[in-house]
């Protein structure tokens, strides 16, 4: 399934970039979108292992599932951040 655009969404949190993009030919669980957490530096990512992913049928999902898994890392960096204190 070919997407009449392209969505492609990239914020950078602490350390890490929250990456959300549209696959033009559906690979995994046959999903048209995609986010994946990445190592970054700013939003240079600098390892390329995955530290959290997810999948979704449309792009408004997407969208929303973008800013859900920017909040959780900002949540979950912010946790690290205070048990390292």
């Amino acid at each position: 399934m070919r997407h009449a655009t392209e969505l492609t969404l990239h914020t950078a949190v602490p350390g890490h970039v929250v990456s959300t993009i549209s696959i033009p030919y559906p690979l995994n669980w046959n999903r048209s979108y995609e986010t994946k957490v990445f190592p970054a530096d700013g939003y240079r990512i600098t390892d390329f292992s995955e530290l959290d992913t997810a999948g979704y049928d449309t792009e408004d999902e997407a969208k929303d599932g973008h800013e859900a898994m920017v909040r959780r890392w900002k949540r979950k960096l912010a946790r690290r951040r205070r048990i390292a204190q």
